[in-house]
């Protein structure tokens, strides 16, 4: 099954882990996301996602499409991709539209 995410807010203007001027908005992974996914993120698909950092700091917002439900590890890509290792991220959060509520993984 094939994933794809991208960033679409980066909430770390305060300077906690960029330089000043630097943004991660437009960020799209994994490095082999297939071209048609990446294209359905650039029209606004998937669900949302949140990055926090340990101190519970929203940094960084986003969107994630699969082509099939999304389990276990996948889920987690955006995270383990680009929000810890760019940013210290140690949560993610998913958008639940039924219940209209972010809930973590």
């Amino acid at each position: 099954m094939s994933h794809a995410w991208k960033i679409t807010a980066d909430r770390t203007q305060s300077g906690l882990h960029l330089d000043p001027g630097e943004s991660f908005t437009g960020v799209i992974g994994p490095g082999n996301a297939p071209q048609h996914l990446i294209k359905r993120l650039s029209d606004g698909e998937g669900q949302k996602f949140r990055l926090y950092d340990a101190d519970d700091k929203l940094c960084f917002e986003g969107l994630f499409i699969t082509t099939g439900s999304a389990e276990g590890e996948e889920k987690f890509s955006p995270l383990d991709d680009f929000g810890l290792p760019d940013a210290g991220c140690t949560r993610i959060d998913y958008f639940n539209k039924l219940t209209g509520r972010y809930y973590s993984l």
